[in-house]
């Protein structure tokens, strides 16, 4: 999610374009292939609901699921150009791997409640080992950590 911050600022401020005409659906599943497309489901779930409790929560990081999805430095999919071209290309030819993200996108965002949040109501979170040897992210100093899942640590 958030990202090494010198990292972060060498790295363009909007998502590209075309990811302003995706429905919230089809961005929500984009998201999870992005940030956890080949993790196990309980971290692909996990990063869904991470997404939900913000738009549930709406502050700096957006008002509902479009804005909170596009925020500026807040997913890491976003500004990587092999995870924005595998976004893409998932979106015009879905795999199993987008056709799993999908089910899981319509159970959190579709039908609230379907699913229990793997989070436990986390809003943010990291991998550990960070990618590309980057520093722990400051943010996670100021917050709870709720659970680790696999690689994955996650926040509120």
């Amino acid at each position: 999610m958030s990202y090494n911050s010198n990292r972060m600022r060498s790295m363009s401020h909007k998502v590209e374009p075309k990811y302003e005409t995706w429905s919230e659906l089809d961005l929500l599943i984009g998201l999870i292939v992005g940030e956890a497309g080949s993790a196990r489901y309980p971290v692909r779930l996990a990063v869904a609901h991470a997404v939900a409790n913000r738009v549930a929560s709406p502050c700096w990081w957006g008002r509902n699921w479009r804005e909170v999805i596009l925020a500026p430095k807040q997913f890491q999919c976003w500004y990587d150009d092999a995870k924005t071209s595998m976004i893409a290309s998932e979106h015009l030819k879905p795999s199993l791997i987008w056709q799993s993200a999908r089910q899981i996108a319509v159970d959190v965002y579709a039908h609230p409640g379907a699913t229990d949040d793997p989070s436990l109501g986390a809003t943010h979170y990291h991998l550990d080992p960070m990618p590309h040897n980057s520093p722990f992210p400051e943010w996670a100093g100021n917050m709870t950590q709720t659970i680790r899942i696999g690689r994955y640590v996650f926040y509120r």
